[in-house]
């Protein structure tokens, strides 16, 4: 993490304990005041390797018979990932 003036970066990787993966992250953001105006603008990059992604978001055929039966869940098995992420609210 770092801050300079009122830009803020934050940089993250870790290995996921539960799912035995790989996550990353970076952050940018920045902190503008026009008059009585408060704007934060903010951009990321998320990246999660596939143990993490089947681990949230997968459905096994043996590991979750049941949901299956009922919700009627297709089979399903994700692949690493990025997700990006910009927002730009502002207070008055």
């Amino acid at each position: 993490m770092g801050d300079y003036d009122n830009t803020h970066l934050r940089f993250i990787v870790a290995e996921s304990s539960g799912a035995k993966g790989l996550y990353a992250s970076g952050w940018l953001s920045q902190n503008y005041q026009y008059n009585n105006w408060n704007f934060y603008s903010t951009v990321g990059i998320e990246y999660r390797n596939e143990d993490v992604v089947n681990h949230f978001y997968g459905i096994s055929e043996d590991g979750f018979p049941r949901i299956n039966e009922i919700d009627g869940l297709p089979y399903y098995r994700g692949k690493s990932g990025f997700e990006y992420t910009a927002d730009i609210p502002h207070h008055f």
